[in-house]
């Protein structure tokens, strides 16, 4: 099923989705510390 698929490959590359996700994270904490710097 389409799911399965999904599954498998999701699983496969869930190491490089929590990497993406952790550093677009740190990116966006980041940036909003900047403005928060900027705007006081």
């Amino acid at each position: 099923s389409t799911w399965k698929l999904l599954g498998s490959v999701v699983y496969a590359h869930s190491k490089e989705l929590i990497t993406a996700w952790y550093i677009g994270f740190l990116v966006l904490i980041f940036s909003s510390f900047l403005v928060y710097l900027v705007e006081k």
